[in-house]
C-alpha cells in the first residue's frame, strides 16, 4: 500500500512531546457512509503520521474530530481505521499495546503507549526495528512480480548484505545450468532480442518462464498499464535479471503495440539502488524496438526489454515509512531506510571484555544507538525496579 505523501507539520508546544496536528478526521461509525476517496484521503495523512509516531520514539497526534455528534465511548475510532492500523502501521492484534486514544471535546489525541513491551515484539516488526507499510522492494516470482513485505524485505536484504556481487552472480549462474528448461528459454529470448522485425499473429520459440514475461495489453487502457507496469518489472528483474517483452500475450502470439504504446515507455526508468559493494554501479537495461508486419504492411511494435542482474538492491520506490525530523514528518528515503534494516551493533570484540549491552540497534526504535556501560554497574532497569519495586505495571 503506497500512500501519498503530505507535508505534515511538527507544532511547537509547551510539552516535551512532539504534537503532528493531521486536520479534520471522521471518526465512529460515520466512517462507513463516507466516499472511498474521503477514506484515502484521510488515511493518507493518519496513517504516516502513526508510523512516524513509533519510528521516532513516541509523541501526540492530534485531530480535529470531523463529526460534532461523536463520542469516542460510545463509537470508538472506526472499525476501519483500526483495520488500517493494525494492517499498515503495526501488523498486530492488540492496538493497546502501542497506541492509547483519548478524546477532549472536539479535539481527538492519538499517544504512543507507554507499555514496557517493545515495538519490536510485534511479530512483523520481530527483525527489521521499524515500522514500514511498504518496502519498495519488488521481486520476480515465476511470471509475475511480487511486492515484498518489510519482514519478506529483511530476509531479501540480508542475503544480499551478506554476497558479493561475484558470489552472487556464480550462485545464479549454477542454478539456472542446473534446470536445462530454463536454460533453454533464456538462450532463445537472447536470439530473439538480436531480430529487427516480428510477423503479426506470429508464435514465439519460448515460452513465460523465471527470467520472461508476456506482456500483450489488449486492453481500452494500454497507456496507463504500459506506463505504470515496467517501473515494477524493471527493478524486479534488476533483482533477478530477465527479459520483459511488451506486444506478446500469454500465449506467445505477437499481437503489436500501436507507436504511441512505445512512447510511453519514456516514463519507465525510475531507480533507487542501494549498495553493499563500493562499486557504485548503475542499473543497466536495454530497451529494443522489433517492427511488426502482417502479409501486406507494417502492423504495429514489439518492445522487448532486457535487464541484467544488478550487484546490489534495486527499489521501485521509495519505502512507505515515516519520521519525525525537524519541524516535518518525512518520508525516510531508500538508503536511510536500508541502513536502519540492515543496521548492527559493533563487534563488542573491539570494546573492552568487561562493557556490556545496555541497549541494542536490533531491538529499539529507529533513532537509538547502542550504548554500552562497565560492567557491574547496576542498569536503569535494575535501579527502577530497586527504587519503585511493585509500582510499574
Amino acid at each position: 500500500m503506497t500512500q501519498k505523501e503530505k507535508p505534515l507539520l511538527i507544532y511547537d508546544t509547551d510539552y516535551p512531546d512532539v504534537v503532528v496536528d493531521v486536520g479534520k478526521v471522521t471518526l465512529g461509525e460515520k466512517r462507513k457512509k463516507m466516499a472511498g476517496d474521503h477514506i484515502r484521503a484521510q488515511n493518507s495523512v493518519l496513517i504516516p503520521a502513526a508510523c512516524a509516531l513509533l519510528n521516532s520514539g513516541g509523541g501526540v497526534i492530534t485531530l480535529e474530530i470531523e463529526n460534532e455528534d461523536y463520542n469516542y465511548k460510545n463509537y470508538g475510532i472506526g472499525l476501519d481505521m483500526e483495520t488500517s492500523f493494525r494492517n499498515h502501521v503495526i501488523n498486530s492484534p492488540d492496538l493497546t499495546k502501542y497506541f492509547n486514544d483519548i478524546q477532549q471535546n472536539s479535539k481527538f489525541l492519538i499517544l504512543k503507549s507507554q507499555s514496557r513491551e517493545k515495538l519490536s515484539s510485534a511479530p512483523a516488526l520481530l527483525k527489521q526495528h521499524i515500522c514500514s507499510l511498504n518496502s519498495g522492494l519488488c521481486q520476480k516470482s515465476l511470471t509475475s512480480v511480487a511486492s515484498l513485505k518489510p519482514d519478506e524485505a529483511f530476509e531479501f536484504l540480508e542475503e544480499r548484505k551478506a554476497d558479493s556481487r561475484q558470489r552472487y552472480e556464480e550462485k545464479t549462474a549454477t542454478l539456472e545450468l542446473n534446470v536445462q528448461e530454463e536454460n533453454d528459454i533464456l538462450e532463445a529470448t537472447a536470439n530473439f532480442f538480436e531480430r529487427d522485425k516480428l510477423l503479426h499473429r506470429g508464435t514465439l520459440p519460448f515460452t513465460e518462464s523465471t527470467h520472461v514475461v508476456f506482456k500483450g495489453f489488449a486492453t481500452k487502457n494500454v497507456l496507463k498499464y504500459v506506463k505504470s507496469t515496467p517501473p515494477n518489472y524493471v527493478p524486479a528483474f534488476a533483482n533477478t535479471q530477465g527479459y520483459l517483452i511488451i506486444g506478446v500475450d500469454d500465449k506467445r502470439t505477437v499481437v503489436g503495440c500501436q507507436r504511441q504504446v512505445m512512447y510511453g515507455s519514456n516514463s519507465w526508468h525510475r531507480e533507487f539502488t542501494y549498495h553493499f559493494c563500493k562499486a557504485g554501479g548503475k542499473v543497466k537495461y536495454e530497451i529494443k524496438i522489433l517492427d511488426v508486419y502482417d502479409a501486406s504492411r507494417k502492423y504495429g511494435y514489439v518492445s522487448a526489454v532486457k535487464n541484467e542482474l544488478f550487484c546490489c538492491v534495486v527499489f521501485s520506490f521509495n519505502p512507505d515509512s515515516w519520521i519525525m525530523k525537524g519541524q516535518l514528518v518525512k518520508r525516510l528515503t531508500v538508503t536511510e531506510w536500508t541502513d536502519v534494516i540492515v543496521a548492527a551493533d559493533p563487534d563488542l570484540s573491539k570494546l573492552a571484555t568487561d562493557f556490556v549491552t545496555q541497549v541494542s540497534v536490533s531491538g529499539a526504535p529507529l533513532l537509538a544507538k547502542p550504548i554500552y556501560s562497565k560492567q557491574g554497574l547496576i542498569c536503569l532497569e535494575e535501579l527502577q525496579n530497586h527504587l519503585f519495586a511493585g509500582t510499574v505495571e
